[in-house]
Order: structure tokens, then C-alpha cells, then sequence
């Protein structure tokens, strides 16, 4: 249940605006918003991140190479 909620809360954030979708995701919890982008396409992820700090976005770099590795 908790892996379809994060897979259509992902589609959601991957639909929006990149720089408030960047917002939004900067104020989750990590692991979270690493789950979340692990979850979208690509293109949608890489202008998520594209509009992150770049301290956030070497944080959820960070934690989606753990991800991938797991």
C-alpha cells in the first residue's frame, strides 16, 4: 500500500510546476523525496533537480545512489 501511495504521490509531484514541485519536495523528509524521484520519469525528475539548490541536490543524490544500490 505504502509503495502505491508513493508511486502516485510521484506522479503527482512529476505533473507539476518543476521549481514548486523543487519546493515542495525540498521540505520532505529525505528518504522520502529520494522514493519519490526514484519513482518518476527521468525527464521529470531531472527538472525537478534541475531547479533544487544545489546543496539539495547533492543530498538527494546522495540518497537515490543508496536507493539504487539497496
Amino acid at each position: 500500500v505504502e509503495k502505491k501511495r508513493v508511486q502516485d504521490l510521484a506522479k503527482i509531484y512529476g505533473k507539476m510546476n518543476p521549481a514548486k514541485a523543487s519546493r515542495a519536495i525540498a521540505g520532505l523528509d529525505q528518504q522520502l523525496a529520494a522514493d519519490l524521484l526514484a519513482n518518476m520519469k527521468v525527464k521529470s525528475a531531472a527538472k525537478i533537480m534541475d531547479q533544487s539548490t544545489k546543496q539539495k541536490a547533492t543530498e538527494l543524490s546522495t540518497t537515490f545512489s543508496i536507493l539504487q544500490i539497496e
